[in-house]
């Protein structure tokens, strides 16, 4: 049910705000250890704001979201140029990808963290070591306690819930 109401939420932002997180996102954390044609995995793809950046770079990427409104906003952005080519679109929670998904040489998740509890983090975690091919790599960035919106962690705004993990939540 908490998922159901998260995902119309996401799909109700998409919705109503067409430039939501626009523009182009600073990858370089990730570029500097890939390979271009490498073959990507970014789990909570949004509007599409670092898959299409990785996808600018020469990467070949797989963007998953449970919210369709926001998928269309890729596709929308995509239409006709030659990154569309290298891209695969799924619409589906990331708790239960379609079994031919695939396997990557890397996966990202770029604030997806901030709207899981610490539990179901850990419970993805779990599920990505399928995903990977041998000797794949993984990178996650997430706002912290420090970030401006802290005020709204393991609480609900316009129905999106927010969490600002510590880096001792991560230890434990």
């Amino acid at each position: 049910f908490h998922r159901v109401n998260q995902k119309n939420a996401w799909n109700e932002l998409y919705m109503k705000h067409e430039r939501t997180w626009d523009g182009f996102a600073d990858i370089l954390w990730i570029t500097e250890h890939l390979n271009k044609g490498t073959e990507i995995l970014e789990l909570g793809s949004g509007n599409g704001k670092t898959l299409i950046s990785l996808l600018k770079k020469g990467y070949l990427c797989t963007g998953v979201d449970f919210s369709a409104s926001a998928v269309e906003r890729i596709k929308e952005r995509l239409a006709s140029t030659e990154e569309e080519r290298r891209c695969r679109l799924i619409v589906s929670d990331v708790f239960d990808l379609p079994a031919d998904t695939g396997t990557f040489d890397a996966i990202v998740m770029t604030y997806l963290l901030n709207h899981l509890t610490l539990n179901r983090a850990f419970e993805l975690f779990g599920e990505i070591p399928q995903l990977l091919k041998e000797n794949g790599l993984v990178f996650a960035e997430a706002f912290g306690p420090g970030d401006m919106r802290n005020s709204l962690n393991g609480k609900e705004r316009n129905g999106i819930l927010y969490n600002y993990h510590t880096m001792d939540d991560w230890r434990k």
